[in-house]
């Protein structure tokens, strides 16, 4: 019994606080991974709406004859 009352004694003074630091830090770090990946998302949508515009200007003919998108160059099915 005494046992049991030291070992929940020490886990609730010494490793409960420990844990606790450990999740606000890995709360943090999701956090801070979840602005990162939306910072990098957001710069390759900026990025590819650029490089669409440098493709209508350098190649406006790109998928216009096949009723395709001239900003991707995707070419339309057949028959659509």
């Amino acid at each position: 019994m005494l046992t049991e009352e030291v070992l929940r004694l020490v886990l609730q003074e010494e490793v409960g606080p420990r844990l606790d630091s450990l999740e606000g830090r890995f709360d943090s770090l999701g956090q801070q991974v979840k602005e990162g990946f939306e910072a990098v998302d957001q710069r390759f949508k900026e990025l590819l709406k650029a490089l669409e515009g440098v493709v209508d200007e350098k190649f406006p003919v790109i998928g216009q004859r096949s009723g395709g998108s001239p900003a991707t160059g995707r070419i339309a099915a057949k028959g659509s």
